[in-house]
């Protein structure tokens, strides 16, 4: 497989340093390769918005690496089935603007503004599954 999405490699989508260091090997199964294809969608219609990239710092996580990163296995990563992602320096947006975006434009199962501060998050999560698209629960994680 060469890609998830317009924009997304599926190399991106499975890539961790954690599990390059680890030599864990972060392979999806078809089932979660379904669920990363269908977050590709909404990824698109973020990244279309801004007409610039925005990379993402975490797609698929497998048990393995989920465990040693200190997840819990409830984690929308596990499955396939969220992207955390940030602003590229010099694109002209922040991290505030994808999240709000996204907020106020999009279907979504999950959003979090992850750190950071008042202004602007470390980076944004967000999860989408089918069947779960309206339920927009909205969180914030900071120190």
């Amino acid at each position: 497989m060469k890609n998830i999405s317009t924009y997304i490699t599926y190399e991106e989508a499975i890539f961790s340093p954690t599990a390059l260091k680890k030599g864990i090997k972060n392979v999806p199964n078809s089932k979660e390769v379904e669920r990363m294809l269908y977050v590709g969608i909404l990824f698109d219609k973020v990244r279309e918005n801004f007409g610039v990239p925005i990379k993402i710092n975490s797609f698929f996580r497998c048990k393995q690496l989920n465990d040693i990163i200190g997840s819990n296995d409830r984690s929308f990563h596990r499955i396939g089935s969220a992207i955390d992602c940030k602003a590229i320096q010099g694109t002209g947006i922040t991290n505030a603007d994808i999240y709000n975006y996204i907020l106020n434009n999009c279907d979504f199962t999950e959003l979090i503004w992850e750190y950071g501060t008042d202004e602007d998050p470390a980076w944004v999560h967000f999860a989408i599954m089918k069947g779960r698209e309206k339920e927009k629960k909205v969180k914030r994680i900071g120190k």
